[in-house]
């Protein structure tokens, strides 16, 4: 099991995974490739819509400041996402499998087109467009900006030490995006050759497709895309992806 790791995420997200990598016994790096600014977006009337949608725990905690209203029924991407909603206090929320498709098929078998209209509360950038998929099944969905990311502008200090100095064996990506900006940077930082000795963990396939400009040791995938299964890889368990 790595002793150290990079970590990529939002500052906000990896500052809860650091936590969750202390427990392992691993300490963790913070390398945002990502910087989250809040849109102070206001939701009024949220009480018209037949549930919220989110796709990140970002979206969740923009919804959470866009409207006090919390008797909302919140269908959140993953489980990492749903409990962050319920400590905002949403209420009912239920759990998808990790993926946009898998939060499309939820919502699609637990509402119909006619229950009312449906708030997707996302970030600026999306993988999956939900009120398109939703849109063309006859649901209504209004799509409300409540975060935008912003690439990092350069690799972090602490990142480059620990590339420059060998003491991370490997580097934890959720989304291609973020993947890419590390790639971008890390090979900007004329540090490319460094993932030489290092292990890349990846969510999905397309996160690992990312990443793969670098010249990793190892490529190892979740065998889900969740968060736990994303830390599992730390304990040798999943093959590396194949090539």
């Amino acid at each position: 099991m790595p002793r150290r790791v990079i970590v990529t995420r939002p500052e906000a997200d990896s500052r809860t995974l650091a936590a969750a990598l202390r427990r392992r016994g691993i300490d963790a790096v913070l390398a945002p490739m990502l910087v989250v600014r809040p849109t102070e977006t206001r939701i009024d009337g949220a009480e018209r819509y037949r549930a919220a949608v989110v796709t990140s725990g970002n979206g969740i905690d923009g919804l959470a400041a866009a409207t006090p209203h919390r008797a909302l029924p919140v269908f959140a991407v993953g489980e990492a996402t749903a409990t962050r909603a319920r400590r905002h206090g949403f209420q009912p929320v239920v759990a998808a499998d990790g993926t946009g498709a898998a939060l499309a098929d939820l919502l699609m078998e637990r509402l119909r087109p006619g229950d009312g209209p449906i708030l997707w509360a996302s970030g600026d950038e999306i993988r999956v467009d939900l009120a398109a998929e939703l849109g063309g099944r006859g649901y209504a969905v209004d799509r409300v900006v409540v975060y935008r990311a912003e690439l990092a502008a350069a690799l972090p200090a602490a990142a480059s030490a620990a590339l420059t100095d060998g003491s991370a064996q490997g580097v934890l990506f959720f989304s291609p995006r973020t993947a890419s900006r590390f790639v971008s940077l890390v090979t900007d930082a004329g540090l490319a050759l460094r993932a030489a000795t290092m292990c890349a963990h990846c969510l999905s396939p397309a996160v690992a497709d990312a990443v793969r400009a670098l010249p990793w040791a190892a490529v190892r995938m979740a065998v889900r895309p969740t968060r736990d299964d994303l830390l599992a890889t730390l304990d040798d368990g999943p093959a590396p992806a194949p090539d």
